[in-house]
């Protein structure tokens, strides 16, 4: 193991020492990351050093938070796992960002207002989903808010929509947009 500033590091069953020196150094190293993102570098780090000399098999990243949880209700603010895969590090940094995806928020200017193109592509979307029955020019005002809230709903992207504001996270459209649209 290794102690550094703001950092303990416990090794067991490891290829060697370089994976804590690694591990330590990538921690010290990569304060410009995001805390969840700062500590999966330094996970992988470790892996990449040589990790545990039984081989991959799992990893894991627990960040807690106050209120930091779904909705401010606990305090497991990042929380997931990946077991028994031969390359858990890649599917643990896919769960990060979608995580970061369904409940970060993003600035002003990162947000799209839904009209022209932006509502037409959600448009798209709903009538491809069964949610508006009809073209989207022969539906109501009310029953394409209706349809949007349900499609945002079922996506669990309502954290991500300001529906009173219509306007759409950019990432969050992003992803709906190749999810239904390529």
């Amino acid at each position: 193991g290794k102690i550094g500033a703001h950092v303990c590091v416990p090794g067991n069953i490891l290829t060697g020492p370089e994976v804590v020196d690694d591990v330590v150094s990538t921690y010290q190293n990569r304060d410009d990351l995001p805390f969840p993102e700062r500590l999966l570098a330094t996970l992988d780090a470790g892996d990449q050093a040589g990790g545990d000399r039984r081989g991959r098999q799992s990893a894991a990243i627990l960040v807690v938070k106050h209120e930091g949880g779904y909705a401010g209700f606990n305090d497991r603010w990042i929380d997931y796992r990946v077991d028994d895969h031969e390359n858990p590090f890649p599917r643990l940094r896919e769960l990060l960002e979608l995580h970061r995806l369904y409940f970060d928020e993003s600035p002003p200017d990162d947000q799209l207002d839904i009209t022209g193109e932006v509502e037409d592509a959600l448009l798209e979307m709903m009538v491809r989903g069964g949610y508006l029955s009809s073209s989207p020019s022969k539906a109501t005002d009310q029953e394409k808010s209706k349809a949007l809230r349900k499609f945002i709903g079922n996506e669990n992207f309502e954290e991500r929509v300001d529906f009173d504001a219509m306007r759409i996270a950019r990432p969050v459209y992003e992803y709906l947009c190749e999810k239904f649209l390529d």
